[in-house]
């Protein structure tokens, strides 16, 4: 350094070579160059240590450094680091503990000053791939690949040609949604944020003294200096604190709530105004508070009168359906045959459906893996081991059922299920239904995809048996009904299940302009936070609000999704209600949440943990209301002055 000159200093730096505090190293980070006037190919970043220790000094010339990611100081994250990436596998990171999180988002802080000293000699392009990366003079690819104009902030990439797939992960990675490149990890980290929020001293004390206590392992921050051992408390209790009083707060309006659904004497007559606030937008329609579910003998009467989709589907919405009628009206509420008036004609369309059924049952039975295509073949074991966590706690999955039939079936059947190591108890027949239902269905894909309009989705992907077991449940336990609700459902929702993940991109991207138009304090606020990729929405939509509700919900929830759709063509002008309902009924649930989120969340993982938290604590017929609300909100603005509405947008609610 003698014959160095310095351009730059920040004596505030560290280096952590450990997860314990007591061997973190301080030194200073230098910017500094071997000619004068200085150029791009002099200059070197490098950091010393104040002490004698030199074990850990480094030394990078600028032209060989490609990149710089920052992670600004959170409450996640209470001291801010850089990260530089060069040639070598191994990057280099560098924390500034000066400038702690202090609750408000840094403006300049040790990062920051890193890269306006840098910004002086060489060109820093920021990608709209990933935040907070820099690139270090790119070359003319690099630049193309990171600076491509997308909507709204890069929030959701566009979806690529059918002609040229991207695959899952690829997709992820472009929308910041790497995390969700398997499924199992969006509910694994709804595991981690509930035991996150356990251990945290205000609910260990309102908790039982049984409850176990968390042993999360502390990370590379949470540690104790004195000790040199990690520590048991840290950041994370003062997020798990603020999501702990959102939830107490959001447990004070749910209560608050049902006591003004009961003064008003019945929820389905609450208007908009009430809902959603004062606005001068059209009421929705009122239900009359006698009106019931739809039952098998209202449907057959329906069905014999002649009565148009739009006025049944109507019905259906506000009301929903009876459990006894659902295997009835589901296969032609989710479109997956045709509807057929006539009694008799209708008996035999379905005993060509079940002849259908039993033909791809008899494709697998008794036959080795080599019978069927190399998709079907892989996706034995994967359909296994998903049914296998299927969740069955609802009171019909203990019905009384011949158990050992159906284990003597699937033992002469080929097909090796056995229970894996975690699952102590024997596979109930309701597992081995599921199980061939999902496998039938691969092979009904792959036979008859293209006449039955299903989306190209190759073998099973994980996810699909939660909504199989939807349909098994609602069709009690009948397998060929079942069985053609779930190709009905495959037909509206399999995009989302497509390895270019295509679907999944549009209704992210939809639900995205959704919040902004109806919902803006709410998007600029996520805006602010980085959060507007939705990643909390994904797994209600892939799977349809399956984990978020109780069954009977769910099934109530699925009559309002399927039947707001739902019409016979030029019938009625206000039906269908809406496409994609179930964006609604999401955008419902974060609108209904978003003052508590406004006032008592911080940061991406604490409305992540939030959000993840309304499971099973939500009222399925007032989010169902609230989301009708938002569509009439909607079609009101087209007539208001000066609010033009995007033309995707317009396309949900006018046909």
């Amino acid at each position: 350094m003698a014959s160095a000159a310095p351009l730059w200093s920040e004596e505030d730096a560290y280096l952590h070579p450990t997860a314990y505090a007591s061997e973190n190293i301080a030194g200073c980070l230098y910017v500094y160059t071997n000619a004068h006037p200085p150029v791009a190919t002099s200059i070197s970043l490098a950091f010393h240590a104040h002490s004698a220790n030199t074990s850990h000094a480094f030394q990078h010339r600028l032209c060989d450094i490609h990149a710089i990611q920052l992670h600004v100081p959170s409450s996640m994250r209470m001291v801010g680091s850089v990260v530089i990436h060069t040639d070598s596998d191994t990057p280099t990171t560098v924390f500034f503990h000066k400038d702690m999180y202090n609750g408000a988002r840094p403006h300049a802080w040790g990062g920051m000053r890193l890269l306006d000293a840098l910004r002086q000699y060489t060109e820093l392009v920021p990608s709209t791939k990933q935040p907070q990366l820099y690139l270090v003079q790119p070359d003319s690819a690099l630049r193309s690949a990171h600076t491509s104009p997308q909507y709204s902030d890069d929030l959701a990439a566009q979806p690529a040609p059918r002609s040229a797939p991207r695959s899952f992960a690829a997709w992820a990675h472009t929308t910041r949604l790497s995390v969700l490149a398997q499924f199992s990890h969006v509910t694994r980290g709804a595991r981690q944020s509930g035991e996150a929020l356990m251990a945290h001293p205000l609910v260990r004390r309102a908790a039982p003294a049984s409850t176990e206590q968390s042993n999360a392992q502390a990370g590379p921050y949470m540690v104790s200096e004195s000790s040199g051992t990690p520590a048991t408390a840290g950041p994370l209790e003062f997020d798990a604190a603020r999501v702990y009083l959102a939830k107490w707060a959001g447990q004070v309006a749910q209560e608050g709530e049902r006591n003004r659904v009961e003064e008003h004497d019945a929820l389905d007559n609450l208007d908009i105004d009430t809902l959603l606030g004062e606005s001068a937008i059209p009421a929705c329609p009122l239900v009359p508070t006698h009106a019931t579910p739809l039952n098998g003998a209202t449907w057959e009467t329906l069905l014999k009168s002649g009565a148009d989709t739009s006025t049944m589907a109507a019905r259906i919405f506000h009301c929903g359906i009876a459990p006894d009628a659902r295997a009835a009206v589901w296969p032609y509420l989710f479109g997956a045959i045709p509807m057929v008036r006539d009694e008799a004609a209708r008996d035999a369309a379905w005993a060509e459906k079940e002849r259908m059924y039993d033909a791809l049952t008899a494709m697998w039975y008794s036959k080795p893996d080599a019978a069927l295509s190399e998709a079907a073949a892989e996706s034995k074991h994967r359909i296994w081991i998903d049914v296998l966590r299927a969740d069955t706690k609802d009171p019909f999955f203990d019905a009384q059922v011949d158990h050992d039939a159906a284990q003597k079936r699937a033992e002469t059947s080929g097909w090796q299920r056995l229970a894996t190591e975690g699952h102590t108890r024997q596979p109930s027949a309701h597992l081995y239904a599921l199980s061939e239902l999902l496998l039938n269905f691969v092979l009904f894909a792959e036979l008859y995809g293209e006449p039955y309009a299903l989306p190209p989705v190759h073998g099973y992907v994980q996810g699909m048996s939660d909504l199989c077991l939807v349909c098994y449940a609602a069709c009690a336990g009948d397998q060929p009904r079942a069985f053609w609700c779930f190709v009905g459902v495959m037909r509206s929702m399999g995009a989302n299940y497509m390895s270019d993940q295509q679907g999944m991109c549009n209704e992210l991207v939809t639900l995205q302009k959704l919040l902004a138009e109806l919902c803006p304090t709410l998007y600029s606020f996520l805006h602010a936070l980085d959060a507007l990729n939705l990643f909390f929405c994904f797994r209600w939509i892939l799977v349809l609000y399956k984990r978020e509700f109780a069954l009977p919900d769910v099934l109530r929830l699925w009559d309002a999704i399927f039947s707001a759709g739902w019409s016979s063509p030029g019938m009625d002008p206000q039906w269908p209600l809406c496409k994609h309902f179930e964006l609604f009924v999401g955008l419902a649930i974060l609108e209904s949440h978003s003052k508590l989120i406004l006032r008592h969340l911080r940061s991406f993982d604490e409305v992540l943990q939030y959000i993840h938290s309304l499971a099973h604590h939500m009222d399925v017929h007032v989010v169902l209301r609230r989301a009708e609300a938002l569509v009439y909100r909607l079609r009101s603005r087209t007539s208001t002055p000066g609010t033009p509405l995007e033309e995707g947008l317009r396309a949900l609610v006018f046909q």
